[in-house]
């Protein structure tokens, strides 16, 4: 296993076991060669909740549970330049604004600065935020740390939903845990042998049941890429996971959520592979650019294509719209049912709708 798939899976690991945030963490700063890093689940209208290195975690405290967090210029700034990579955050703000802000000012006495940051807008309507640090007399972060810092978005904004729904607290009750949040849930061992399951995942519709307690996705598209999914998670170093759209049996719609379970995540579900959450369908609204991009890597052009569809146009009303012509658009919408598993408008859509429903 390379040293970056390990830390993937550490990453995995921390989504579900809140407690090894900050060994992830720990692990990420190593890794990128930075002084430190944080990890925040924001609101608007609460204190944040927080992990981080050690170096950081006083500064982090008071940051919290004072009132810095309120009105920090560059929390809003990060927030409202709505880019879901890492972003250099002394570009947020001007030199005399630098001079008032409490994190530069705390920054600096640590002896840190060019703090990169990228803060991921969730469903649950909070911002799950990533911070490095580098110490101040290092400089910013090489090129070639950036682009491995981008690299591992994904990873994060998808152990970032799940921290944020969980809250950062140890899901005891495994499954159960997830079905007071109202998701259907279940956790599959090697061999597709269903380890655990809460009684909304029983329900649905969506799942059908098996000999030797294996089950199967309705559909077959969504299945043969479910099975795939779960072989990788068996290989050596696999890391899978994925967002199905799903057809049951009353043709309602729904989606399938499939995170790896990894190190001691894995101890915590009697050694399973995979957990799966399925969320149904809920109003259908523009989505959110930073969010789509953090959970399929999909790019300025082909969210806006998605903006579109979902505000109810055909394809070739948009390209009546300008300045992109329909063949472009085909081919941009070919490249979103790759990056989000889906093979129609209709699943594509049922998917973005059930981004939704993980606001309850």
């Amino acid at each position: 296993m390379s040293e970056i798939d390990a830390l993937v899976d550490r990453i995995y690991e921390a989504a579900l076991l809140p407690e090894r945030w900050e060994p992830t963490l720990e692990a990420l700063r190593e890794r990128s060669d930075s002084a430190s890093a944080a990890l925040l689940l924001m609101r608007l209208d609460q204190p944040p909740r927080h992990r981080g290195t050690a170096l950081v975690q006083p500064a982090l405290r008071q940051f919290c549970e004072s009132d810095a967090w309120r009105s920090n210029l560059r929390v809003s700034r990060l927030a409202a330049r709505g880019d879901p990579g890492f972003l250099l955050a002394d570009d947020c703000l001007s030199e005399r604004e630098k001079d008032g802000d409490w994190v530069e000012q705390t920054l600096k006495r640590l002896g840190l600065g060019f703090q990169v940051g990228m803060m991921i807008p969730m469903p649950t309507g909070e911002f799950v935020t990533f911070t490095l640090e580098r110490w101040r007399q290092a400089g910013p972060h090489p090129p070639p740390m950036r682009r491995l810092i981008d690299a591992l978005r994904p990873h994060l904004a998808r152990a970032g939903l799940m921290a944020a729904r969980l809250g950062l607290e140890r899901a005891q009750a495994a499954v159960e845990t997830l079905q007071t949040l109202g998701l259907p849930a279940a956790v599959v061992a090697p061999g597709e042998r269903l380890v655990a399951a809460n009684a909304g995942f029983l329900q649905s519709t969506a799942i059908l049941a098996l000999a030797r307690d294996r089950i199967a996705l309705q559909g077959s598209a969504a299945d043969a890429e479910f099975r795939r999914i779960l072989a990788a998670t068996l290989s050596a170093g696999g890391v899978a996971s994925r967002s199905l759209p799903l057809r049951d049996r009353e043709g309602l719609a729904s989606v399938v959520h499939l995170l790896p379970l990894r190190g001691a995540a894995r101890d915590l579900f009697t050694g399973a592979r995979l957990l799966l959450v399925i969320t149904g369908i809920g109003p259908l609204r523009a989505p959110d650019g930073a969010l789509l991009t953090s959970l399929f890597d999909l790019t300025p052009a082909e969210i806006r294509l998605v903006r579109g569809l979902v505000a109810g146009h055909t394809l070739k009303t948009i390209a009546e719209q300008g300045p992109v012509a329909l063949s472009t658009l085909r081919t941009q919408l070919v490249s979103v049912f790759r990056k989000t598993s889906t093979a129609r408008q209709s699943e594509l859509l049922a998917l973005i709708a059930s981004l939704s429903v993980m606001q309850r």
